[in-house]
C-alpha cells in the first residue's frame, strides 16, 4: 500500500511539473529519521489546480510562518508564529514519513489565507512528509495540497 501511495505521489508530481508547477525539488533523504528543527514556509502547493502560492503582502501581510518541531520531549512538542498568531501544541509519528498533530493551541484572530491554510495543514488527519537536511514538504488533503518549508 505504501509503494501505491509512494508511486501516485511521484505521479502527481511529475504531472505538476510538467504542466507548469514550479516546485522546490525535494529528495527525499531516508536518513533522516526526525522532522526536529525550526522551519520557515517557502510556499503552498496545490495539485488539484497546478498552482504554488508564495507568501506575499495580500494572503500573508509579508509575515512569516514558522514552526519548530521537538521530538526530543514525551510527547513531542512544536510551536511557533503563524503569521499574526503563535501556535504550538503536540504531535506524534504515526509511520514512516506520516505524523498526526494531537493537540493544537492557537488563535485565527486577525490571521490572513495563508495563516489558515496552514493550520489546516496541521490538523489534517493523514499528514505525509518528505525531507531533506535544507527542506520539508508536508502533503495533506489526501496528499493533493502541500506546503514547503525551509530549515532555518
Amino acid at each position: 500500500m505504501k509503494k501505491l501511495q509512494l508511486d501516485l505521489l511521484i505521479l502527481i508530481l511529475i504531472t505538476a511539473c510538467s504542466e507548469g508547477m514550479d516546485l522546490v525539488v525535494i529528495n527525499d533523504d531516508a536518513s533522516i529519521q526526525s522532522i526536529n528543527g525550526t522551519w520557515k514556509v517557502l510556499s503552498f502547493e496545490n495539485f488539484h489546480n497546478n498552482t504554488v502560492t508564495y507568501p506575499n503582502e495580500e494572503n500573508s501581510w509579508n509575515k512569516e510562518i514558522s514552526i519548530t518541531f521537538d521530538d526530543s520531549s514525551s510527547p513531542h512538542q512544536y510551536s511557533g508564529r503563524n503569521i499574526t498568531n503563535s501556535i504550538f501544541g503536540e504531535f506524534h509519528y504515526t509511520d514512516e514519513r506520516g505524523f498526526e498533530v494531537e493537540r493544537m493551541g492557537t488563535t485565527y484572530v486577525g490571521q490572513p489565507e495563508l495563516g489558515n491554510l496552514f493550520a489546516r495543514a496541521l490538523l489534517d488527519d493523514n499528514i505525509r512528509y518528505e525531507i531533506n537536511s535544507t527542506h520539508l514538504r508536508i502533503y495533506f488533503d489526501e496528499q493533493m495540497q502541500s506546503v514547503t518549508l525551509e530549515r532555518q
